[in-house]
């Protein structure tokens, strides 16, 4: 399963440095409609490949995970429609980073409180 999640995350970089090329002109050789398969296809395998191993996390908990993870395919279809100028596209990346946002917060505020009862048992 970490194989899965480092195989993923690398889609995800690479899916992303396709937008930034179509955007800014990195350097790469892409005709547009190249770029938007590209990316579609790239993002997905991360999307699905680190769906499939959020399970295994050791880190937080399944509906914080999953909930970063819808927020993360909110995103990546609200930038494809983007790309492909259809409408919705503005609302589903608000969405997406709603759902990213609430679930950092409310990670964090369990790794606080877990951080807060791990000192108590250690002043011994």
């Amino acid at each position: 399963m970490k194989w899965l999640k480092f195989f993923g995350g690398i889609a995800y970089l690479a899916s992303f440095i396709v937008v930034l090329n179509t955007f800014f002109n990195l350097g790469f050789s892409l005709n547009d409609r190249e770029s938007i398969y590209l990316f579609i296809i790239l993002g997905g395998i991360g999307f699905l490949l680190n769906l499939v191993s959020y399970k295994k996390d050791k880190i937080g908990n399944q509906k914080t995970n999953l909930l970063f993870w819808v927020g993360g395919f909110c995103i990546f279809f609200g930038l494809t429609l983007k790309i492909l100028y259809l409408k919705f596209s503005t609302p589903l990346i608000l969405l997406g980073i709603a759902a990213i946002t609430l679930s950092i917060l409310f990670f964090s505020k369990k790794l606080k409180n877990k951080k807060r009862d791990e000192d108590i048992l250690d002043q011994r």
